[in-house]
């Protein structure tokens, strides 16, 4: 089995919104980025994470509302964030567990197979990671990946 790819995070999330800005625009929402990171090198497949974000996002597009936030940072040392945030309302505990099994449906007459959420939290396990939402006034799903700590890929990040 080969192993995983080092991957910068950061270039990667903006890529990621780059593929679905146009999806963005034509339902009138904003999407915006913020990164707090001091360091976003993660030991992961960078075709797989791209998926998770892409599907994260989708989601947010799809059952959202108002602008969609991605946000990269480090709740902790030795993990790194990507947490996208819209401003429709929390989750409570029971749907937030819900999401991501299979097949499950906020609403049933969305389009897509209810698999978006499975197939994100299956990919962030994959790699030692977790992908949950937080339970919070507004919508975030929290995407969390152990940081690649003996990187030596270089990174847009100063200092890295």
């Amino acid at each position: 089995m080969a192993l995983p790819d080092q991957t910068a995070l950061a270039p990667l999330c903006r890529r990621a919104m780059g593929e679905l800005w146009p999806l963005f625009e034509q339902a009138g929402r904003e999407l915006q980025f913020q990164d707090d990171s001091q360091q976003d090198i993660v030991q992961a497949s960078e075709m797989d994470l791209a998926e998770a974000i892409a599907n994260a996002l989708d989601n947010a597009l799809t059952h959202g509302s108002g602008t969609v936030t991605l946000h990269l940072h480090q709740p902790q040392p030795g993990l790194c964030a990507i947490d996208i945030i819209d401003q429709g309302p929390g989750l409570d505990e029971e749907t937030a567990s819900l999401v991501f099994e299979r097949f499950h449906k906020q609403d049933s007459g969305s389009q897509g197979a209810g698999l978006g959420l499975t197939i994100v939290r299956q990919i962030l396990l994959r790699h030692g990671g977790q992908a949950f939402f937080l339970l919070d006034s507004r919508c975030t799903l929290r995407l969390l990946l152990p940081l690649d700590t003996q990187a030596q890929v270089a990174s847009d990040k100063p200092g890295v």
